[in-house]
């Protein structure tokens, strides 16, 4: 039976199921290790992990640029949507937060949200500009923090000339974070 972590708890009625597939034996195959600046030990991940655990090199570390236009109630759409979605996780409530999500994301999202606790200490929203027809990017200010392995890590990268946003997108009239296409989040390019 799978155990989680120290420090990680599954939600209430979280249920793990594993599969394996076994195939090819007896097939010859080349294997090498990486180099050593890319390997760690999970321990060491653990006690030393003081990056963020949300932002990553994949994501765009800038914002597409303004491009379209974006009526006043479709800008408050677009950052009540943001907001929504920092709310939610800033109360741990994974189902709310799958909610502010494309619904083709939702399940990605919702199998990487068992682990980490959050907790946001500010939120700002700071723009939403329009990024081509029913899309938008929207701009804010965060801190927020995730508890993961017994170790608190920002969520997302603080500090000057770190612009924070997330990509919008309207659909059948309602208005969700696009976490493929927005910047910094690990998960955004798993859940495209």
């Amino acid at each position: 039976s799978p155990h989680l972590p120290s420090g990680m708890a599954a939600p209430a009625g979280a249920r793990i199921t594993q599969t394996a597939d076994f195939y090819d034996f007896g097939v010859a195959v080349r294997v090498s290790a990486p180099p050593g600046g890319q390997v760690a030990s999970l321990s060491h991940l653990g006690k030393g992990f003081t990056s963020s655990l949300i932002s990553n090199s994949s994501g765009s570390a800038r914002p597409p640029r303004a491009s379209g236009t974006l009526s006043p109630a479709q800008a408050a759409a677009a950052t009540g949507a943001a907001r929504a979605f920092w709310l939610a996780l800033g109360r741990n409530d994974a189902q709310a937060a799958a909610r502010t999500v494309l619904p083709a994301q939702r399940t990605c999202f919702r199998s990487m949200m068992g682990g980490p606790r959050f907790t946001v200490t500010s939120l700002a929203i700071i723009s939403a500009q329009p990024d081509g027809n029913a899309r938008a990017t929207v701009r804010f200010s965060v801190k927020a923090r995730a508890i993961l392995g017994g170790q608190s890590v920002p969520v997302l990268p603080q500090g000057p000339g770190r612009v924070q946003w997330l990509s919008t997108t309207e659909v059948g009239g309602h208005w969700y974070v696009d976490l493929g296409h927005s910047g910094g989040l690990a998960f955004g390019p798993a859940c495209k």
